[in-house]
């Protein structure tokens, strides 16, 4: 198998990590709409200035992933901040969010989100921080990887953001 590089995004990656994600849409609805395109804000979603932290993965020079880091206290789901803070017994400040990850699915089951995680978590430890992160209950390959790699499911919640049927599903890092 091909070597998988991480590295820190650039903003040349742009038009590689849309690519990807427009992959993930089609097959998975992973910011897709009813006929399986990119939504509207995907993009902002993906580059949100609010990240402070974020990497590619490429396999044979091409982007096929991407996870990205930002401060619990500037998530946008409220309401969850204080669920992640008792599970921790830690302030909100001292948590670090991982959110976006995702990998092209031609390129799923190499790795490659394990490699994207483990960079992350590398980066969450050197802030002195502890991680967290939510997914959709539908998203059962996602959960499936978080509790492989030790993460544990404390909560679950409706997302304001939508009206859909399912449940955001809130965890915290290995060992917490």
């Amino acid at each position: 198998m091909a070597e998988i590089i991480v590295r820190e995004r650039q903003a040349a990656d742009r038009e590689g990590l849309l690519t990807a994600l427009t992959a993930c849409a089609r097959a998975t609805g992973y910011f897709a709409d009813p006929e399986g395109e990119l939504v509207a804000h995907a993009e902002e979603s993906v580059f949100d200035e609010r990240f402070d932290a974020a990497w590619v993965a490429e396999l044979e020079g091409r982007i096929v992933g991407h996870v990205a880091l930002m401060p619990l206290t500037l998530s946008e789901d409220i309401d969850c901040i204080p669920i992640w803070a008792e599970a921790t017994g830690y302030p909100a400040e001292k948590h670090t969010l991982v959110k976006r990850l995702f990998v092209d699915p031609g390129a799923q089951r190499g790795g490659i989100a394990k490699a994207l995680m483990a960079v992350a978590m590398e980066r969450i430890e050197q802030r002195d921080q502890l991680g967290v992160l939510d997914t959709a209950s539908i998203a059962e390959p996602a959960m499936t990887l978080y509790h492989r790699l030790g993460w544990r499911e404390i909560a679950r919640t409706k997302p304001h953001w939508t009206d859909d049927p399912f449940d955001m599903v809130l965890f915290v890092g290995p060992g917490l």
